[in-house]
């Protein structure tokens, strides 16, 4: 069913009880399936839809998405406990994705984010592994694993195979709470999984693969796989790579195929990073 009419039938559920309170955590940029491109103005389409007489609570800077609500901006989920250390990380990634380099490497250098969280940019993905052997070798709970766009076409050849078919046969549990031991443990880094499988989940040290669906092309981000179903596709892949962007709890590794197409992108999450 579409996004609008799964949110109709959520409120539905109200009209077999004599009062109900639905709480709902929305997630803005997080629209990643078709359907959503709407975004938070679905919830309101679909509060009308129902009939019923809804009190509608919310923060003052999403009000305006619906009909004379009640403004309660300690609603407002400010403080992030996926990046405890990291609290201009949100900011940082909507700079990187709106294509503004000066205030993502303002935010670097004013909050010394890269201390608190590192974030490694690199085109060689055994520099990763290297890595987490160092550093999580005496702390076996620690969690890190490859998570990737869907529609990347070119990072099966760095073995990073995110096709349909492969991602459908890893086990999402499995993936994330097997031990490093298992072969289908996420730190085993033999498999991979999409943002499906990572929006409202996190790791300790992501490897976010960067593809060639979303790449910076004469100065802005270019869209180059698209979905004749969706609404705007634009906004579909630039939500996904908010996700990837964001599951991190320690830090992420942000991997960049050295090949001609992506040295763009590449130079862009440089200077993004403060590096040039």
């Amino acid at each position: 069913a579409k996004f609008d009419e799964k949110l109709k039938e959520l409120l539905n559920v109200a009209k077999k009880k004599n009062s109900v309170v639905l709480v709902g955590l929305i997630g803005e940029g997080q629209e990643i399936n078709t359907g959503e491109e709407a975004g938070i103005g679905q919830w309101n389409t679909a509060v009308q839809a129902s009939g019923l007489d809804w009190e509608v609570c919310c923060p003052s800077h999403i009000s305006l998405f619906f009909e004379k609500p009640t403004i309660a901006d300690e609603l407002n989920l400010s403080a992030s406990l996926r990046s405890k250390s990291a609290l201009q990380l949100p900011k940082w990634i909507n700079a990187v994705l709106d294509g503004d380099a000066d205030t993502a490497k303002q935010i670097i250098k004013d909050n010394n984010l890269l201390k608190e969280f590192p974030i490694y940019l690199i085109q060689d993905i055994s520099k990763a592994n290297e890595y987490f052997f160092q550093r999580y070798e005496n702390e076996p709970e620690k969690k890190y694993g490859l998570i990737v766009s869907a529609k990347a076409k070119n990072l099966e050849k760095y073995g990073i195979d995110n096709s349909y078919f492969a991602t459908r046969k890893v086990s999402t549990g499995q993936w994330y709470a097997d031990k490093k031991s298992s072969l289908f443990s996420c730190c085993s880094l033999r498999s991979c999984i999409t943002e499906f499988a990572a929006q409202g989940l996190e790791l300790d040290f992501p490897i976010m693969c960067w593809g060639d669906d979303f790449i910076r092309e004469n100065g802005k981000w270019e869209l180059k796989v698209g979905s004749k179903t969706q609404k705007d596709p634009y906004k579909i892949r630039k939500n996904s790579y908010r996700v990837l962007l964001s599951r991190g709890r320690e830090g992420m590794f942000i991997f960049v195929p050295n090949e001609p197409k992506m040295s763009e992108t590449y130079d862009f999450l440089k200077k993004c990073l403060g590096k040039n």
